[in-house]
């Protein structure tokens, strides 16, 4: 029962009975009707509305429960006024016939990470005559728009040594994996590229964010493609993307063999394409601009100023068609005689007066140098690199790491990494995802369309587990403080490196792409994400199924320690449930609920209860949802009596 102002006016609001019939449909066997109340003396109050009956569809029954359940969501909102303060539900219609937003659409939700029964809140409320409660329900109509906002990640930008979350001002680091599911061969083949299979990415999507990922990288993309639904997946649980604008076809990279032929218009067009493609994605953390040009000493030669070039036009391009600048560097092999060459030219200063649009935003590693436990931080060199790379003013980081030889894969580089002994560096990247000929994937695609956890994905999780994230996200303000040493010949150490800091001019045409932009551009934007829960079969590395696989939806990047996985016994029929590497991430009330209600084996597994704060125009608001589940006992489409409730206690009936 919600209490009113006493002083406030109170208009009665539409029944049950009168809603529209597009939420009608939404709840099937709808059955039942409520009205609302006003009284005359001061201590006036308001009904929620009353559902007597809600048909259960198949689906929703739990393969490992004897029962099935049926849930709602009861969601009340705060309004501080003043004073005093006023509490109301959101209404789906109003006198008008308007409809309002549904709460499945307001607050997505997942119950044993799978859709729930029915969505329904209240369709009346007492509503007191005040203008700042009038401000609360124009609000309360947009409410799908905020909670778009509330599961997108934030931009990320470079502040000299560390990236930095725009809003926040936490330290992002890189918690990321290589994923190019088919490899670098299936692109071009009509297959599409690895941003573009919805499908594939919400099952990966899923995987990830249990696994603790915040970054994937993707080497080859094409931008003729939609990648709507792939990049809203991945923003949705707080994974960015790092993106090559490279491609292993003829005229799509820049061939370190003979850079001056590849240096095009035409290969500007491309790279500009990709660029147009993903700089509308809150999610997109930077683009790279090559990777391992450098591959050998002879290369270091005649390369390094095409690497600058390259950046200094996407950089341009960015700044001309971009709503907010986003980072681009290079990624580099760890040629050891001339690594520290490379990272000295590429973050040096060539700007007499301004902003060197030519240097490295960021410096990715593909580092393979720690392998197997029987290294270390020293045996590695990953004190070389710290020595190296310690006055370093952009963001250094393993842009590939994870040796496959010895096997299994130990990942004991990883708590190292993330240590105090590194905090230099700003994370890495596993190589890679899937399975490929490489033999370096933590995942195996299957022939028969289904995945495969392997081995190196429980012993990823378990070391990220291990990592201090009050550690990896605080910020070193001494290292955003940096200025970068100036352009000079005294900065290369090697012979065998090139030391001229004068870079090609744009090729012929290029400045017109750059002034005017590349016509018929794709262009992508984020989207609602209404599928969640995973259409693919995927397996643990025992075999046995991982049930209820699901994304859940994020207020920020993904963290390792936030997700868990339930599988059932590969025997089959006697299967029982387990939850791998989980963290109970409830409070003591949502917790001891969820047991109350799903059993300690599934508590993990569902959401109870969430409070969440907001201001709009000066109006402080707060938004309490509450997950009300009962149990139906019978077999298949059931019918479900809900007289018994709190809700329809509330209405007076029972």
């Amino acid at each position: 029962m919600l209490v009113a102002d006493e002083n406030a006016d109170v208009r009665e609001k539409q029944s049950v009975d009168g809603l529209s019939s597009q939420f009608r449909q939404q709840v099937v066997g709808f059955n039942g009707g409520g009205t609302a109340a006003a009284d005359d003396d001061s201590s006036l109050t308001c009904q929620p509305a009353c559902i007597h009956e809600a048909r259960l569809p198949p689906p929703l029954l739990h393969p490992h429960l004897t029962h099935a359940f049926a849930c709602y969501y009861y969601i009340e909102i705060s309004l501080a006024v003043g004073a005093g303060s006023h509490s109301f539900i959101p209404r789906v219609g109003s006198t008008t016939g308007r409809a309002g937003p549904r709460i499945s659409e307001a607050y997505p939700h997942t119950v044993f990470s799978a859709p729930t029964t029915c969505d329904w809140y209240g369709a009346t409320c007492c509503e007191p005559a005040d203008p700042d409660i009038d401000q609360a329900q124009q609000l309360l109509a947009g409410l799908p728009a905020l909670a778009a906002v509330a599961v997108a990640v934030d931009p990320v930008e470079v502040q000299q040594q560390q990236f930095v979350i725009t809003k926040s001002g936490e330290r992002f680091m890189i918690v990321g994996v290589d994923y190019q599911p088919g490899g670098q061969d299936a692109y071009g083949t009509g297959r599409g590229d690895p941003l573009s299979n919805a499908t594939v990415c919400l099952r990966d999507a899923a995987l990830m964010q249990s696994l603790g990922i915040n970054t994937i990288r993707s080497y080859n993309v094409d931008p003729t493609a939609n990648h709507d639904e792939c990049v809203s997946i991945f923003n949705s649980v707080g994974i960015y993307m790092l993106i090559d604008v490279n491609s292993p076809l003829s005229g799509q990279h820049i061939d370190r063999s003979n850079p001056s032929s590849t240096y095009t218009s035409e290969y500007l067009e491309h790279i500009f394409t990709v660029v147009e493609a993903f700089k509308d994605y809150p999610n997109t953390l930077g683009f790279f601009a090559g990777n391992e040009i450098i591959n050998d000493v002879p290369t270091a030669q005649d390369n390094p100023p095409y690497i600058r070039a390259v950046q200094r036009d996407l950089k341009n391009y960015i700044k001309n068609h971009a709503p907010r600048t986003i980072p681009v560097g290079y990624s580099a092999a760890q040629v050891q005689e001339v690594l520290k060459d490379t990272w000295s030219y590429l973050q040096c200063n060539n700007a007499q007066n301004g902003e060197d649009m030519s240097r490295s935003d960021f410096f990715g590693l593909n580092s393979y140098s720690w392998c197997g436990s029987d290294s270390s931080f020293t045996t590695s060199g990953y004190d070389v690199l710290v020595e190296w790379f310690g006055n370093t003013t952009i963001p250094v980081f393993f842009s590939e790491y994870g040796c496959n030889v010895p096997t299994p894969r130990v990942f004991d580089e990883v708590p190292v990494l993330y240590g105090e002994q590194m905090t230099v560096m700003s994370g890495g990247l596993v190589y890679e995802w899937t399975e490929e000929p490489s033999n370096y994937g933590i995942v195996q695609e299957n022939d028969n369309g289904t995945l495969s956890l392997l081995p190196d994905y429980n012993t990823l999780q378990s070391q990220y587990n291990k990592l201090d994230i009050t550690l990896i996200t605080t910020r070193n303000q001494t290292a955003t403080d940096l200025q970068a040493p100036e352009c000079s010949s005294d900065l290369i150490s090697s012979n065998d490196f090139n030391n001229d800091f004068d870079i090609p001019d744009v090729p012929s045409g290029g400045e017109d792409l750059i002034a005017n932009g590349i016509s018929n551009a794709p262009k992508g934007g984020i989207i609602a994400v209404t599928q969640t829960v995973v259409q693919v079969p995927v397996y643990a590395a025992n075999g046995a199924p991982i049930e209820n696989l699901a994304i859940k939806p994020a207020a920020g990047a993904n963290r390792p320690g936030s997700g868990s996985l339930t599988t059932g016994s590969s025997g089959g029929a006697s299967s029982t449930s387990k939850a791998i590497a989980a963290k109970a991430t409830l409070g003591p009330v949502g917790g001891a609920i969820a047991a109350a209600v799903f059993g300690a084996g599934l508590m993990l597994q569902s959401t109870i209860a969430r409070l969440v704060q907001f201001r709009h125009r000066g109006v402080r608001f707060q938004v309490l949802r509450r997950l009300v589940c009962y149990k139906v006992d019978t077999e298949g489409p059931a019918t479900l009596d809900l007289q018994d409730s709190p809700l329809n206690q509330a209405c007076g009936i029972g």
